[in-house]
């Protein structure tokens, strides 16, 4: 089965179907669950609802809560729910234990909002911490030093760093099939993990980025070689 169906025919599209519906509560006063227990409605209602087979409810909470669901385990979560409300599964379900590549597919479509994501690592204490106890000690902490100091957006700044490697992640390649080992020539196998210190106002104003190499000798001419104006280099043990 295709996980790209095409409709090939109008059936049980009519539109005149609804129309009718719609006359009989507008002409002849019938309320709509009259007009909806018409047998044409009735019939047509009947067979273009799928919800009846509807495994999943939507449910985006688990990835808010930073639990979030990988297609595997959310196929074989469909399949265990399947069976537990004794629903009817294709073949292909019981015999692997979980649910299809296609109705991962369709299910993501279905629900519009849901897509594919690499998800940041968050340590369990980062993520327990963030909560609305700890932010309002946070802002009221925050709000009070303010006040004492006098202190103006031009004051407060941020500052975060990240990890830059110095060899360059290689890419996928075109290469004969049966090769069991495949390389891409690059500046060196392994490299250094350098530390960049970003820097901002809450004003909207920067600081030139700052670079932190893990050695204490350097040289700054080939260090600074291509880099944005005004940045900073310092030695790991300066």
């Amino acid at each position: 089965m295709g996980r790209k169906y095409k409709r090939k025919t109008d059936k049980q599209r009519d539109p005149t179907v609804f129309e009718n519906a719609l006359m009989e509560v507008k002409e002849k006063g019938a309320s709509v669950r009259v007009a909806a227990a018409l047998p044409i409605v009735d019939q047509t209602f009947r067979l273009a609802s799928y919800s009846v087979r509807q495994v999943l409810t939507p449910n985006k909470d688990s990835s808010k809560l930073f639990h979030g669901l990988s297609t595997n385990t959310t196929k074989r979560l469909a399949y265990e729910y399947a069976v537990a409300n004794k629903f009817s599964v294709p073949e292909s379900w019981a015999r692997d234990e979980s649910a299809g590549r296609d109705w991962l597919t369709g299910f993501l479509e279905r629900q519009g909002d849901l897509s594919l994501r690499t998800p940041e690592a968050t340590s369990l204490a980062r993520m327990t911490s963030f909560n609305r106890t700890n932010l309002c000690i946070f802002q009221t902490k925050l709000e009070g030093v303010l006040q004492r100091y006098q202190l103006s957006e031009s004051c407060i700044y941020n500052l975060d760093e990240t990890g830059c490697t110095t060899v360059q992640k290689v890419s996928k390649i075109i290469t004969q099939k049966g090769v069991h080992q495949v390389g891409q020539v690059t500046s060196r196998e392994r490299g250094e993990l350098v530390t960049m210190v970003g820097i901002i106002c809450a004003n909207g104003n920067a600081l030139p980025p700052c670079f932190i190499f893990p050695r204490v000798r350097f040289d700054e001419a080939w260090m600074m070689n291509g880099v944005p104006p005004a940045c900073m280099f310092i030695p790991a043990g300066g």
